[in-house]
């Protein structure tokens, strides 16, 4: 803050084009009476004095806390000795600096003491609020004195601390203020379990993909008495609504898949174990069904070319001699046997021509 306050005041310098080098001793001119405040800015001189006006108050904001430190009138006395080279100043440059200097430790130390009581008050309401809040249904309460409700329960997969998580979550102060809030950001946010605060990782350690908690944490898993300024004072008990989303595990297992979608989990599980398998034995089982069916086929084939063959030289037989009808059923049988083994063989083409089809 003392770079800032010194920064504002060196600003101001090189906007006057002033020099550091003392003034020659003017009688300073009497003191003209009190202007009544502007309610309405006309003129361009009007509105660049405001405006500069402004600016110089933001930047010294911090400082003007000090209440009865600063007097208004002696500031602007000085502000002008450096813009109007007719004033007088009533400070050597060394001066300057060394009251500059008593200032800035004046404000540093009186905001130490008020963000001290802060969190002192912090700390007490912390305690009570927590001693309270252990006695209602559903908190849980750890050893650590982390303090979770669970609103929806889960059965996916709890992270470790060398994971990575995805999670929507809204984060307020003990007062109710919102601090953050990812689902005001439309996004929810990814992060390592192990780089958060204390209260965040064990948390999350308690949780299972799916699940939606409250939670408690104490300022000793969080911030601690320094706070994150200005955003979280110190000692400031934080309040979480979380919900954990997916897990994305460090070190996964082969077997196993560390996600929330059960059905994607299910698909890669199918592509590993299907990469896996060596592509010849993964063509066996289809050349194992194209053999029968094509042995089916020449079977077929041959039957149904041999039975008409055969009943047709049986029945041409069957006008011969009685004595003959033996030996004419015979041949018949054995003219139809030759051409069954005939048709086979003629068949076998197509029993080759079957496996490499398979192999495919």
């Amino acid at each position: 803050m003392k770079q800032y306050f010194l920064a504002a005041a060196v600003g101001l310098g090189v906007l006057a084009g002033c020099s550091s080098s003392p003034k020659p001793e003017v009688e300073p001119a009497a003191a003209a009476p009190a202007k009544a405040q502007k309610d309405t800015l006309i003129t361009p001189s009007e509105r660049y004095s405001y405006a500069l006006g402004m600016n110089l108050g933001q930047t010294l904001k911090d400082v003007l806390e000090l209440e009865g430190v600063i007097d208004y009138d002696i500031m602007k006395q000085g502000m002008v000795s450096v813009i109007d080279t007719n004033q007088k100043q009533l400070m050597t440059p060394e001066e300057e600096q060394a009251s500059l200097n008593a200032l800035v430790n004046e404000v540093q130390a009186s905001r130490e003491a008020k963000l001290k009581a802060e969190a002192e008050a912090a700390l007490a309401a912390e305690k009570a609020f927590l001693e309270k809040n252990k006695k209602e249904e559903g908190v849980v309460t750890t050893a650590s004195g982390l303090q979770f409700k669970v609103i929806q329960n889960a059965d996916g997969i709890t992270p470790k601390k060398e994971d990575k998580v995805k999670v929507h979550y809204a984060g307020s102060l003990l007062n109710g203020e919102e601090f953050d809030s990812s689902y005001k950001r439309g996004e929810p946010l990814e992060f390592p379990v192990g780089a958060v605060i204390d209260g965040w990782q064990e948390l999350l350690m308690n949780m299972k993909v799916g699940m939606k908690v409250k939670a408690w944490i104490p300022s000793a898993l969080a911030y601690g008495p320094e706070g994150a300024p200005p955003v979280i004072p110190g000692n400031s008990l934080l309040i979480f609504d979380v919900e954990l989303i997916a897990v994305e595990a460090a070190n996964p297992p082969a077997d196993t898949l560390t996600t929330l979608d059960s059905t994607a989990a299910a698909e890669l599980a199918d592509t590993a174990k299907a990469a896996s398998v060596d592509s010849t034995k993964a063509a066996e089982p289809a050349k194992a069904e194209a053999k029968p069916e094509a042995k089916a086929e020449v079977k077929e084939e041959a039957k149904a070319e041999t039975k008409p063959e055969a009943k047709a030289e049986t029945k041409a037989a069957e006008p011969a001699k009685e004595a003959a009808k033996t030996e004419t059923k015979a041949e018949a049988k054995a003219e139809a046997k030759a051409e069954t083994k005939t048709e086979t063989k003629a068949a076998e083409p197509a029993k080759a021509d079957a496996k490499p089809e398979a192999k495919k």
